[in-house]
């Protein structure tokens, strides 16, 4: 009867161990994926954002003609 409860004292440890690491494992994993998410929708904003600035800046040169001899190739005439 000893030997038993020494067995259940000794692998109950490790068990209990083992499930509470699961527990923390999946807690971070969970806050990892929800990082991951955040992640991507602002990385979504940041390039519609760089698009459009892309596009307002290519509008704002255009109108200022900066392009050497009214020519989009950068080539003097």
């Amino acid at each position: 009867m000893e030997s038993i409860a020494q067995v259940i004292s000794a692998i109950g440890f490790p068990i209990v161990f083992c499930l509470l690491m699961w527990k923390y494992i999946s807690e971070q994993s969970n806050q990892t994926q929800s990082v991951i998410s955040e992640f991507t929708a602002t990385m979504r904003e940041f390039q519609v954002t760089m698009t459009e600035n892309n596009r307002l800046l290519t509008s704002i040169a255009d109108k200022l003609n900066i392009y050497s001899g009214g020519t989009k190739d950068g080539n003097e005439l």
